[in-house]
């Protein structure tokens, strides 16, 4: 079995990954409600920063299937947050 050894860093951008991609999904469903902002509009934002992270990840430990899963995300949430004009400001 390998174990592929991780430094801080690579557990904190994985989780933060991770935290983010199911606060997006949450806000994106309308299971969480926000009163001051537009949820659905934000959800793209929180996806997209998420990608990142998770493309960060992927490279640095050589995982190209979830750099190109991740990769393809988040030029789909771009192309959506620049179609729909789902801007925050």
């Amino acid at each position: 079995m390998h174990v592929i050894e991780k430094e801080l860093k690579d557990h904190v951008i994985e989780w933060a990954a991770t935290l983010l991609t199911m606060l997006g999904a949450l806000l994106n469903s309308g299971l969480i409600a926000l009163r001051a902002l537009d949820g659905f509009t934000l959800s793209f934002y929180i996806w997209s920063i998420s990608n990142i992270l998770w493309i960060t990840f992927a490279l640095k430990h050589k995982h190209w299937g979830v750099f190109i899963t991740f990769g393809a995300l988040l030029i789909i949430n771009l192309l959506s947050i620049f179609q729909n004009k789902l801007w925050l400001w």
